[in-house]
């Protein structure tokens, strides 16, 4: 693979053993767009080098995307950039595993890269599809970051939820606590542990009649499990539908 002087290729691995062809074919966004991930990891790239990217190429199982050089010198730029993904990427872990996770407004540096390094990691997880820069003098690719590692405060309505939601499963859990599966979002409820209204006795036959959860669930961040709030409870599902709306 010949990179010209000042120059760098983003290469987007399509398969396990990617390998480049021996002839390219120009690809548009629209074609991008039938490729499993690859649109919004592409997308992502586009958001950092905005008009420096070139046409993406197809070469065999590899996709080829030139950042054409700008004013400045493009491998310190390429440098900076990697920099600033690793500094971001350390900034995110840190900041999630804080008791109180920040907001990543105020806990990184350059927040705009969190969503450059969001979709690195779901065209990862989701799609097992990986990207590299390349340069004369290096190859590297962005750091791959778990789900957790971008816990920060949520909305309101991410943290607290006030609703009538129909019980739809049961799980028995003696130690962690009781859980129930409920249809708003398919959302899991843990409920607490040694509180006699939500005891397995209590609760058991829930399943046996249709019936709510009603009042406030919360959760401490959008990575903790919901937990009903005190004065949450069971009742006999309503045949009214508005029953299922928040309240």
């Amino acid at each position: 693979m010949t990179i010209a002087p000042n120059g760098a290729l983003i290469l987007f691995n399509l398969s396990e053993h990617s390998t480049p062809g021996e002839l390219g074919t120009e690809m548009h966004e629209d074609d991008l767009g039938k490729m499993k991930g690859v649109f919004g990891l592409y997308k992502a790239y586009k958001c950092v080098f905005i008009d420096r990217l070139g046409l993406p190429v197809l070469n065999g199982a590899v996709l080829r995307i030139e950042i054409r050089p700008s004013d400045e010198l493009l491998p310190n730029s390429i440098n900076e950039f990697r920099n600033d993904l690793i500094d971001t990427a350390d900034g995110l872990r840190a900041n999630a595993n804080l008791r109180e996770p920040l907001r990543h407004a105020i806990a990184i540096r350059k927040p705009g890269l969190v969503h450059f390094l969001r979709a690195v990691q779901c065209a990862a997880s989701q799609h097992n599809l990986k990207s590299e820069i390349c340069t004369p003098d290096d190859r590297w690719s962005p750091p791959v970051l778990a789900p957790g590692d971008f816990t920060e405060p949520g909305k309101d309505t991410d943290l607290r939820q006030t609703a009538a939601w129909e019980v739809v499963g049961l799980r028995r859990d003696d130690v962690h606590g009781h859980r129930l599966l409920v249809t708003r979002n398919d959302m899991v409820v843990v409920l607490p542990l040694g509180v006699q209204h939500w005891s397995w006795p209590a609760i058991s036959d829930v399943l046996d009649a249709p019936t709510d959860l009603v009042g406030t669930s919360v959760r401490a961040s959008k990575a903790s499990p919901w937990v009903p709030d005190p004065g949450t409870r069971l009742e006999p599902r309503s045949e009214d539908p508005r029953q299922d709306l928040l309240i």
